[in-house]
């Protein structure tokens, strides 16, 4: 299975990203939607086929996680061979490197730890899986638009990615 873990934002945060994510479907009807899913900071991406030793590591990550503020101040892209993905991208304290860095390391033992291998940058998407001149003009359209935000980090989560996305366990910082 293909997991992820991330971060998760106060109501504010929360909203002021949804803000601009609902102006992104208004203004460009044909940008797929997101699943149901909150905005949310992605962290790591990895397989493993043992879901209880995943969860296990999941746990002892969040034991010691306490919240905290990061900013998200500029719009990013990149490509994908299912199409591009249109995110914004945090200022990465250096707490949140480090965090990273521990969560590679639990996760790795029975994992491909898949962000390791392609550069990941913590990131939050606004949309993905579409090409094209379309996309340009939306990635113009939210650099005009968005506004740097400080938001605060106030749970840690783990999704099962593959469809139907699960959300498998959250813990509160």
């Amino acid at each position: 299975m293909r997991y992820n873990i991330y971060l998760g934002f106060d109501k504010k945060t929360e909203a002021d990203i949804n803000d601009l994510r609902f102006e992104l479907y208004e203004n460009f009807p044909h940008v797929p939607r997101l699943s149901k899913m909150p905005p949310h900071l992605s962290l790591l991406v990895f397989d493993n086929d043992d879901q209880n030793s995943v969860i296990e590591a999941f746990n002892k990550a969040a034991e010691y996680l306490l919240p905290f503020d990061v900013e998200l101040n500029e719009i990013g892209s990149f490509c994908r061979r299912r199409g591009n993905v249109l995110f914004i991208k945090p200022d990465v304290p250096r707490n949140l490197k480090a965090y990273q860095e521990d969560l590679v390391l639990l996760s790795s033992s029975g994992s491909t730890v898949l962000s390791a291998f392609f550069g990941w940058k913590p990131h939050v998407t606004l949309v993905k899986g579409w090409k094209g001149k379309k996309f340009l003009e939306a990635e113009k359209y939210a650099m005009k638009k968005w506004k740097p935000v400080k938001g605060r980090l106030t749970f840690l989560g783990l999704i099962n990615v593959r469809k139907p996305l699960d959300i498998l366990a959250s813990k509160n910082l």
